[in-house]
Order: structure tokens, then C-alpha cells, then sequence
């Protein structure tokens, strides 16, 4: 489901990934765990195709990360540090995404409303991104990238900076992703990880 081959990523002088070879099966539920800076983030970019690999070839899905736009709908991405739009509510946000993804003004509501109530947001559909708190825009995050079922998400540090309770939440979520979609996350708390 996701491969790395060879893969390196340089800034420079500086070596953000040096030769990474990994191969994660379907189903899986796979974490990268390193401390801050240690260059969790680049893999996630390189799958994302906002990053090329210096060197060596990563696909998702059989397909090479930098034709990933015929893979729409098959992968999501949750970046570290999601944002929504101050004024735009929560639900009309992720019915925008689901549309992106093909679905009519009805289906995309009401994937909305599914993958808010799958977060436990089901209450807080007419919030506006500025009215969320830290956690909240975690989970509205990870709701966005649950819609339409991908077969494979991608979650840069799903739980940093949340309460404990909020972080238990998110990590009951993330467990039950596996074994339907293949899930590969970073994180610097091997406690989550475990839990997860």
C-alpha cells in the first residue's frame, strides 16, 4: 500500500531522510516514531507529493507519489498543524471537500455529517473554524480526511498538544481505521503509539 525505495530527501547540506526503504501492507496500522526534527514530517510530505524525494522512487497504491491527483479519494492526509477557515462552519468545510471528491451537494452533507458524528462532532456542525479549540480542529481534521472511506491515511502527529482526554479520543478513532484502510502516522509519544 505505501513504499518507500532508496528514498533520501537533503536540504542542502542537511539529510532529512537517508536512504529509507519500508514497505507498509494494507490493513496496516504503521507509526514513525522519532523526536522533534528528527524528519518524521518529510515522508509524510513526499507521500503528499508536496516534497520529491532527492533520491529513490516512494508510490501509494502501486502509483508514484507525483501522479498521486488519480488516486482522489483513495488517500487523505492529515498535515500536523490543519486549519479551517475562520468564518466558514465545520460542516459546510468538509461538504466543500466531499464535493471536491465527486460527491453531489446531498451525498457531500451528509458524508459530512458522518464523519463528524464518526469524531464526536455531531453537535458542533454549525461551528465556525474560529470558534474551535485546539482538539476540536484535531478531530475536524481527521474527520476531513476520513471522508469517503480512503484506503489509506496519512496522520502527521495526530495527538501533539492535546489534553489527555482529547487525545484519547483521537487515538480510539485512528485505531479503529485498521485493518479497513492502512494507516501511517508519526509521532514523537511512543505512549500513543502503544495505546493506538
Amino acid at each position: 500500500m505505501i513504499e518507500f525505495d532508496h528514498v533520501s530527501r537533503t536540504y542542502g547540506a542537511k539529510t532529512a531522510v537517508a536512504d529509507l526503504t519500508l514497505a507498509i501492507p494494507r490493513g496496516e496500522l504503521f507509526a514513525l516514531l522519532g523526536p522533534n526534527g528528527a524528519g518524521k514530517t518529510t515522508p509524510f510530505s513526499m507521500l503528499a507529493s508536496i516534497l520529491r524525494p532527492s533520491s529513490g522512487s516512494a508510490r501509494i497504491l502501486g502509483v508514484e507519489v507525483g501522479n498521486l491527483y488519480t488516486l482522489r479519494g483513495r488517500v487523505a492526509v492529515l498535515p500536523q498543524d490543519a486549519w479551517f477557515p475562520a468564518q466558514v462552519t465545520i460542516a459546510a468545510q468538509l461538504a466543500h471537500y466531499a464535493r471536491l471528491m465527486g460527491m453531489d451537494d446531498r451525498a457531500a452533507a451528509a458524508e459530512a455529517a458522518r464523519v463528524l458524528a464518526e469524531v464526536g462532532l455531531a453537535d458542533s456542525a454549525t461551528k465556525r473554524g474560529s470558534e474551535l479549540s485546539h482538539g476540536m480542529t484535531k478531530r475536524v481534521g481527521i474527520a476531513a480526511a476520513l471522508i469517503g472511506n480512503p484506503e489509506v491515511l496519512l496522520l502527521d502527529e495526530p495527538t501533539t498538544g492535546l489534553d489527555p482526554r482529547s487525545a484519547f479520543h483521537i487515538k480510539e478513532i485512528i485505531a479503529r481505521q485498521a485493518p479497513r484502510a492502512t494507516v501511517l502516522l508519526s509521532s514523537h509519544q511512543l505512549a500513543d503509539v502503544q495505546e493506538i
